[in-house]
């Protein structure tokens, strides 16, 4: 459990690689602050430029779970918001990230529509109190038309 709430908080923050387009995979969606820019990648060619974006504490993801509940006869989707992301990253022409790219994410903030859910994931699947944030260091975007447009 504790790996595929990561794996889906990671898919969600990989998301923002999109710009400002819309995810296509349904389980997840995102909205953050991020500007994109255009600047030189200093260890790729020139001809490799990244297009980079700022993740500021006003981000939020919005991560969309199927879960099976004990005692109950038919699975639900849980939908769990995360705020307070921070960090910036870079993304080269060929789909790499560039190797100062970095996101953190306060998952104490997780939050859903019930409190049982929010308890368990924060106290014994993620251990908030002892891991209090999440950090994604993304290292290839698939799925883009690469390059991005300027």
């Amino acid at each position: 459990m504790t790996s595929r709430i990561v794996l889906v908080l990671a898919v969600a923050f990989g998301a923002a690689c999109g710009g400002a387009a819309t995810t296509s995979a349904p389980t997840a969606t995102e909205t953050a602050s991020a500007t994109p820019t255009t600047v030189p990648a200093t260890t790729v060619a020139a001809s490799t430029a990244a297009s980079a974006w700022t993740v500021t504490s006003a981000s939020a993801a919005t991560v969309k779970v199927r879960e099976q509940l004990v005692g109950v006869s038919l699975p639900s989707d849980a939908v769990l918001t995360v705020k307070g992301a921070s960090g910036s990253f870079a993304l080269n022409a060929d789909g790499t990230f560039t190797s100062d790219s970095k996101i953190t994410c306060n998952v104490s903030t997780i939050a859903s529509d019930q409190r049982d859910r929010d308890n368990f994931i924060k106290q014994d699947t993620l251990a908030v109190g002892q891991f209090p944030t999440a950090t994604l260091v993304p290292t290839k975007a698939t799925g883009l038309t690469l390059p991005l447009p300027a």
